[in-house]
């Protein structure tokens, strides 16, 4: 079924997602990971393995924002 006018179809969702997903790998330097819980509703994970990752990660989404 055609999806309704000016929404994405799922494909197209997904597809965008994905290169949201790389873009902010890029930006911090690990794998993130977007997990949609609805049609509007989800979640960005951003691991970090010590302190000192997580303050740098901080860094760089302050500076990107």
């Amino acid at each position: 079924t055609p999806a309704a006018a000016g929404q994405p179809t799922a494909a197209e969702a997904s597809n965008h997602v994905k290169s949201v997903e790389d873009q902010l790998q890029q930006l911090l330097g690990v794998a993130v990971t977007i997990k949609l819980s609805g049609k509007e509703k989800g979640k960005i994970v951003i691991p970090f393995s010590n302190n000192d990752e997580f303050e740098r990660i901080l860094r760089q989404l302050r500076r990107a924002a």
